[in-house]
């Protein structure tokens, strides 16, 4: 375990990226650490490294192939795919040329996929695979301007180009060295980098326009929170069409020239944990639970003593953590009795995790106190972070010595944040994007006439600087006495039980709120010998009994009139693919309003 982390406060690496534009920032890294890896990825089940050198020899290639294809600077260029080093060379290659990306998840519909080539105009496709590859020769039929679809994998067909060939025209047609140099260097920090549609919670995706400029601001953002450096390994889970993962998991560490290491899958993470034993990783929330319920179950199947060990380790390291997450230093007596811990007990839980883990950090949606407290007590600790596609992923982070459970943290360098006169929070810095793709309203009424970019989230202040977010300002509920409830918030405290996967809070303009709750099937059918066919689950008594016990155990901070009032037992769990799930796992509520519409009434029927 690092020693750092007993410190009260850790500095960043204060050291900027060097350079203005993406290009420059990779070129830089490749400059400074050409035989270090640059990227790690499973081939024959190994983990095989790809330094610098030919990160960037590759990233020629391609590009010098997109040049003889007839792309220009400006173009679009879409990429749909899981993590992949294709995916790295493939975005890079594209930005070196000044053309720009429109990343796309893999698990949107075709209808999806052929909306945002079709706005976007993009020219070209790369496909992760066949299945993307068939995604997009659909979606091609609604988008006239995209022309080729170049895939990663498979067999050639008629309607797309192999990679390899991309690059052997690359081979065939080089640039020399100085026309090489003038063409990535000559993209400005303004130009345009990328455009990523949002994931429309609420309705249409938006296309929101991230320059080079913003890019590069939210990387010396990150490398200002803790001192990583060249030696460090990232674990990559989260998507590269997040706009999280793209700017701190992936641009981040190549401006360092660390190592991005490539997960093979929620199932293979266990297993991938202990071989690239990473120093860092970015998550989401439902990462984290899912990890810490791993420990947890692993636990109630040891014996009573060695349950009671793990939890007197726990409640010592808890002690422990709380000094450093206010800045304090702790006494030598707790400082002892959190040695004895660690030794006996929490170092081999961190193991299981590769046992070099520094940080973690959480975005995307709001972290449980628990699970926060839980992680911080372990020893590896989580910073929570909160921004947004159009604040290029950063605008707030917690730092070590400088924690409080349930914030978001401190504005992060370069961001400057405020709150409208009804709690909106307001936001203006280098990270901010320049506006909406082909919305010029919409982008004149994302800003105030000041300048400052409206979030849309409502948020409050902790000691006058740590920032809470309460709810989205679109999602609060309000009542018919004209009570305003924030669901999130709510919600949150709720998935806090082990026996609630998700819930969804419900009651605009009715008389009190009602929840439609995803059980935790696995969990009750192993301890409580509930039925194993998830509808029978669903409708069983006892289950009832239990989820209602936990509701009461855990709404008792709330005020009478922001208590679940009556609720359902959904019996199936919320997904991207069924669409109650954003593709970074946020509920979209007027999906299941619609879904489960004559449950709602059942439920809000007098």
């Amino acid at each position: 375990m690092s020693d750092y982390l007993f410190d009260r406060a850790v500095p960043g690496n204060r050291n900027p990226a060097k350079g203005d534009t993406v290009n420059a920032l990779v070129q830089d890294a490749a400059q400074r650490f050409p035989d270090r890896p640059a990227l790690s990825h499973k081939v024959h089940s190994v983990y095989e490294p790809i330094s610098y050198a030919k990160l960037i020899s590759d990233v020629r290639l391609l590009a010098e192939g997109l040049i003889d294809l007839g792309i220009q600077r400006g173009d679009r260029i879409a990429i749909i795919g899981i993590n992949s080093v294709h995916w790295v060379k493939a975005d890079l290659a594209a930005l070196s040329i000044g053309a720009v990306t429109v990343p796309i998840y893999p698990s949107l519909p075709a209808n999806q996929v052929a909306y945002a080539l079709a706005d976007s105009g993009a020219v070209l496709a790369f496909a992760g695979d066949a299945q993307q590859s068939a995604k997009l020769a659909k979606a091609r039929t609604l988008a006239s301007t995209c022309r080729y679809i170049v895939a990663f994998e498979g067999e050639p067909d008629a309607n797309t180009v192999p990679i390899s060939d991309l690059m052997t025209r690359g081979h065939a047609y080089p640039l020399d060295d100085e026309t090489w140099r003038e063409r990535w260097s000559s993209v400005q920090p303004q130009d345009l980098a990328s455009i990523i549609y949002t994931s429309g919670t609420t309705g249409e995706p938006k296309g929101v326009e991230l320059t080079h400029s913003n890019f590069v601001s939210v990387v010396n953002a990150g490398r200002d929170i803790l001192p990583w450096n060249e030696e460090d390994v990232f674990l990559s889970f989260l998507p590269l069409a997040h706009i999280y993962e793209r700017t701190v998991g992936y641009y981040m560490p190549l401006s360092l020239g660390a190592c991005i290491a490539y997960v093979e899958g929620l199932a293979r993470l266990p297993q991938n944990f202990m071989e690239v034993r990473p120093t860092y990783l970015f998550g989401v929330p439902r990462l984290y639970e899912m990890m810490r319920s791993r420990v947890e179950s692993g636990i109630e199947k040891e014996s009573a003593q060695v349950r009671r060990l793990f939890h007197w380790a726990m409640n010592i390291g808890e002690e422990y953590s709380v000094e450093l997450m206010h800045g304090r230093i702790p006494s030598p007596m707790l400082a002892k009795k959190r040695a004895v811990a660690d030794a006996f007990v929490l170092k081999s839980v961190r193991d299981r995790f590769g046992g070099r883990l520094k940080y973690m950090v959480s975005g995307g949606a709001a972290l449980s106190a628990d699970t926060l407290r839980f992680f911080h007590a372990l020893g590896m600790p989580i910073l929570e972070g909160y921004g947004l596609t159009e604040t290029t992923s950063l605008l707030t982070v917690s730092r070590p010595g400088a924690i409080r459970p349930g914030s978001i943290g401190l504005p992060a360098q370069g961001f400057e944040v405020r709150l409208a006169e009804d709690g909106e929070l307001e936001c203006r810095g280098g990270g901010v994007a320049r506006g909406y793709w082909n919305r010029p309203e919409a982008t004149a009424e994302a800003f105030t006439p000041d300048g400052w970019f409206k979030t849309g989230d409502l948020a409050s202040f902790i000691d006058e600087k740590f920032v809470v977010i309460t709810d989205r300002k679109k999602d609060i509920i309000v009542l018919s006495n004209g009570k305003n409830i924030a669901p999130q918030l709510i919600e949150g405290v709720l998935k806090e039980s082990p026996y609630i996967t998700d819930v969804a809070l419900m009651g605009d303009r009715g008389q009190g709120v009602v929840a439609l709750i995803v059980p935790a099937f696995e969990r009750l059918q192993a301890e409580h010998g509930a039925p194993q066919d998830r509808a029978e689950l669903a409708a069983d008594p006892e289950v009832r009994k239990i989820i209602k016990a936990e509701i009461d155990k855990h709404s008792k901070q709330f005020a009478d009139f922001e208590r679940i009032r009556r609720f359902a037992i959904l019996p199936n769990e919320f997904s991207i693919d069924s669409g109650e799930l954003t593709p970074t796992l946020k509920v979209k509520r007027h999906v299941i309003a619609e879904k489960y519409a004559d449950v709602l009434a059942g439920l809000l029927r007098d």
